[in-house]
């Protein structure tokens, strides 16, 4: 899965006019700036680390690497609604015509859902 735009917007800026023996500190993010939820609505990306937390300048260009790790948000728990005819009199069976009126069941039903019989 690709890291949104939005959170590559996130990355600390490009650190320049740094010479030998000079130390650079990533920041990590924190609170807010260390979770981003996805457009779609379907998991946050969080902070996870740089792969060097410090590096000090040696002659050559440096490269930071920060991890972030994708978690899914768990699937909404959902229910069924059975439907079923039943005499009054338990003596008395309903015929096969009423039972074919009987709705059928219904699946994926989440918490707050409305089931309306027909």
């Amino acid at each position: 899965m690709d890291i949104p735009d939005a959170l590559k917007d996130k990355a600390p800026s490009k650190v320049t006019g740094k010479v030998k023996g000079d130390k650079v500190t990533s920041p990590v993010p924190t609170g807010k700036d260390a979770e981003f939820r996805d457009e779609a609505g379907k998991g946050t990306w969080k902070f996870k680390s740089y792969d060097k937390s410090e590096v000090t300048i040696d002659n050559k260009d440096e490269h930071v690497v920060g991890t972030w790790v994708f978690e899914k948000d768990p699937a909404p728990k959902t229910y069924k609604v059975t439907h079923k005819f039943e005499s009054e009199d338990p003596n008395v069976e309903l015929p096969d015509a009423v039972k074919k009126l009987q709705p059928s069941d219904e699946t994926g039903k989440a918490d707050g859902s409305k089931v309306t019989p027909t």
